[in-house]
């Protein structure tokens, strides 16, 4: 499968998605533990990512299921994964009594069907082993589970550049089975990623915005400095130039670069407002750091460098079109861009804010994601464009 993506307003052709399942039911029963905003509606939640993937298709876009990859994937692989993430807790058990259940283990997610092994790769179960004190069964067992709650926003576990696939890795414990599992979905689909961030570096796509000709990597709270070097160092972009969005603010509710700003258009801009020159939180202003492509390598563009996100954007060309606090509360600006002024948002934004976007000549569906975004994400988030054009 053909991947690659040049700007944020190309032509979207084909998205990676993942409708939420029984694993999103247990990040509901805890939501802060899970990076939730609140609690969802897990059927309602469905009913939404369903429609959502109706309009994209009617957009002329080709949504690629998760799941189904997986699913159609070599059992072997499925088996190599589920193995890490089924745990036997045999603390409490003899060692003369661990070899035999541990090849028990294997047994069972060996004979598994292929649902049944992705079941467990989204769900980690682990079995602590204890001795029954019942005299007809030897063993008793505690269930546990450690769902990959956060699956469904499958914008962050990799970047797509002009090169192709990108493999981030994720800033949070809760979340680091999810690059394995897209991973092993890219393998399926016959896609080998062109690289991958390694050590202490830490990618979330959400903090990845391609324009024409240069790319938006934001640093802050999800992404760091040692990944953007990584990414540098090895060319992945593709770009000839390269700005790095310094984010002073570094909060939850604003964790990602696509969490204050987007692009519905080649030459329009969303941005929060407190984010802007004129902010009257003059704390929370980012600004970039620029590396151009010279003779094969990156250097600091020491003329760009230290201009704020809002300038170096005009430079550029750009319409900056403003939103309120309120506004990106809402998820007004995690809309997603199918094509050049089209863009996919949040109903929830709010009328005042649709019909201003509107007034700039941009087509705005307006879709309820009010169950969704109750686990901190929009459209954006939802979804990984694979190939733009």
């Amino acid at each position: 499968m053909k991947t690659g993506v040049i700007s944020e307003a190309d032509k979207a052709k084909v998205v990676l998605m993942h409708t939420p399942s029984v694993e999103v039911f247990y990040g509901s029963l805890f939501p802060s533990g899970a990076l939730y905003e609140q609690q969802m509606n897990l059927s309602k939640a469905v009913e939404e990512h369903k429609t959502y993937i109706s309009e994209l298709e009617n957009a002329g876009v080709k949504v690629v299921n998760l799941r189904d990859v997986l699913e159609y994937s070599k059992k072997e692989s499925l088996i190599g994964c589920a193995s890490k993430s089924l745990k036997y807790d045999l603390d409490a058990i003899e060692d003369a009594d661990k070899s035999a259940l541990l090849q028990e283990k294997s047994r069972v997610i060996e004979s598994m069907c292929k649902k049944s092994l992705v079941d467990t790769i989204m769900l980690k179960p682990t079995i602590q082993v204890v001795y029954s004190k019942e005299q007809n069964v030897r063993f008793d067992c505690r269930y546990q589970v450690n769902p990959v709650m956060n699956q469904l926003f499958l914008r962050d576990q990799q970047i797509v550049t002009e090169r192709g696939v990108i493999m981030g890795k994720m800033n949070s414990s809760q979340r680091a089975l999810e690059t394995e599992i897209t991973k092993l979905a890219f393998s399926g689909l016959g896609i080998t990623p062109k690289g991958e961030v390694e050590g202490e570096g830490r990618l979330e796509g959400g903090d990845y915005i391609p324009l024409n000709g240069s790319a938006l990597l934001g640093i802050g709270l999800r992404t760091n400095m040692d990944a953007a070097a990584q990414l540098l160092r090895k060319d992945l972009f593709g770009k000839k130039e390269i700005a790095l969005v310094l984010d002073p603010y570094k909060s939850q509710d604003e964790m990602h670069l696509d969490t204050y700003m987007n692009l519905p258009s080649y030459h329009k801009a969303v941005i929060l407002e407190d984010r802007l020159d004129s902010s009257k939180k003059p704390e929370k202003i980012p600004t970039v750091m620029v590396f151009k492509k010279e003779k094969g390598f990156y250097t600091k563009d020491l003329v760009n460098t230290g201009a704020t996100l809002e300038c170096y954007l005009k430079k550029k060309g750009f319409d900056i079109i403003p939103m309120t606090k309120q506004e990106q509360l809402n998820y007004g600006v995690n809309f997603l861009t199918v094509e050049d002024n089209k863009v996919i948002g949040v109903k929830q934004s709010g009328d005042e804010y649709i019909s201003r976007i509107e007034g700039k000549g941009i087509s705005f569906k307006a879709l309820d994601f009010t169950n969704l975004t109750s686990a901190y994400g929009g459209p954006h988030c939802l979804t990984q464009i694979l190939c733009r054009e």
